[in-house]
């Protein structure tokens, strides 16, 4: 455990520093990334303040019920829960979140694409905390990777470093989120050379024999100026997606005037994007998986429950469940609904 700073008459945690160093880090990622998705930034930050309130409180539900449980009845609540619980902080989160799209009637899966990238990186950097106060410590060993670390009362030993790879699993999460959500970004609205390049495919920067070939399919020869209009007619209807707010004119797509325009195509089939609510399923797929598998080594785990899983594992493999059937529903729906511009 690392020192308690004192300052005058305060006493503060490292590890409480480390927490806030986290929500703030994380925090601002999110207010970037939603103003610059053209979210407006007051309700953006009350909605964080509200979403982090919920999980703050939800985290602390087990405690709350284990005392009351004891206080009421003078015995042990019969499922052990932990008093601090991550996984009962995403749900309160979540609970919040879907108050919040309903509120501003938002598409909920999409919304928390939007947001959800921030969540792994305030974990990650959480973790360091963690190690700081002692807690979510590993069981005692002698492999390879193990590291003298305190548990929560103070003893050192040679322990799993369950801090420090849950931190590492956490950022690697936080980059794959990043580079599927940019992936997605690029098959539905295209940046700088990918628009250029996909002008030069569908012909807009074509050479005669190309716009042609285009007169030949549309059946119409046109020259001058009722080209152009009639490339900007057929380019609005083969627009394969764009960003809630963003508005592309035919004019400014066959112009090139409009820096924010959706990628088009003129010929063939449309990229199909990324269904609202995939990265937000595929960050609690990844989270819930490496936290069901983590507790078998961490030495505060709660005892076991069901077999070898005790109740945080329990839920883990609920929640799981839970995200395989909405991918399911998910998939279909991205199966039976067509893309603008695509044949058929």
């Amino acid at each position: 455990m690392l020192p308690i700073l004192e300052i005058g008459p305060l006493h503060i945690r490292t590890s409480s520093i480390i927490y806030a160093l986290a929500v703030l880090i994380a925090g601002a990622f999110y207010l970037r990334r939603l103003v610059g998705r053209r979210f407006q930034a007051g309700p953006t930050a009350q909605a964080l303040l509200w979403i982090v309130l919920a999980g703050g409180l939800a985290a602390n539900l087990g405690g709350a019920i284990n005392l009351g449980y004891e206080l009421l009845t003078g015995e042990i609540f019969p499922a052990p829960l932990k008093s601090v619980s991550m996984p009962a902080a995403l749900v309160g989160g979540t609970l919040a979140a879907w108050l919040i799209a309903r509120h501003y009637r938002l598409d909920f899966w999409w919304a928390c694409d939007q947001a959800i990238p921030a969540l792994p990186l305030g974990q990650a950097i959480g973790q360091f905390g963690c190690l700081a106060r002692g807690c979510c410590y590993g069981q005692p060993t002698e492999a390879w990777l193990a590291l003298d670390l305190p548990d929560s009362y103070g003893d050192w030993t040679l322990r799993y470093p369950t801090h420090l790879i849950s931190a590492a699993v956490l950022f690697l999460i936080f980059g794959l989120l990043l580079v599927v959500d940019r992936l997605g970004v690029a098959g539905r609205q295209g940046n700088g050379e990918t628009r250029r390049q996909g002008d030069k495919e569908t012909g807009r920067q074509g050479d005669g024999e190309t716009r042609r070939q285009g007169d030949k399919e549309t059946g119409r020869q046109r020259n001058g100026e009722t080209r152009k209009q009639s490339l900007a007619a057929d380019a609005t209807t083969r627009i394969a997606y764009q960003s809630p707010g963003l508005e592309a004119s035919a004019g400014s797509v066959a112009n090139g005037r409009d820096g924010l325009k959706p990628r088009v195509r003129i010929s063939g089939v449309a990229p199909r994007p990324l269904p609202a609510g995939a990265l937000t399923l595929l960050y609690l797929a990844l989270y819930l998986s490496f936290r069901l598998a983590v507790d078998f080594i961490r030495g505060d785990a709660l005892p076991a429950w069901i077999g070898p899983l005790n109740t945080t594992q329990v839920a883990c493999a609920v929640g799981l469940g839970l995200v395989a059937f909405a991918a399911g529903r998910l998939w279909l729906q991205a199966g039976r609904r067509p893309v603008v511009g695509e044949p058929g």
